[in-house]
């Protein structure tokens, strides 16, 4: 059985996004400012399920576009830089 992660991108009022990450059996929540931090946080929140996880992903109404666009141009990066050897 795998654990479920809510991933919730949103603007940070700031300028900027950050992802809340919800751990929806503990209720843990954790923001992470960065993709980086986000993948850190998310091999520490799985560690206890042995990285058995789902992640269900969601974006606030009022994301930007761009910022939008933002996150999704990284993640495909980090996506392309782990399946390189594939």
């Amino acid at each position: 059985m795998s654990a479920i992660f809510k991933a919730h991108i949103q603007e940070n009022g700031l300028g900027g996004w950050l992802i809340k990450v919800t751990d929806l059996q503990s209720q843990e929540e954790i923001i992470c400012n960065t993709l980086d931090e986000f993948s850190a946080q998310i091999e520490f929140l799985g560690a206890p399920y042995n990285n058995a996880i789902e992640v269900q992903w969601s974006k606030a109404d009022n994301l930007t576009p761009e910022h939008f666009y933002e996150v999704k141009q990284e993640m495909a990066k980090i996506n392309k830089a782990l399946h390189q050897n594939d």
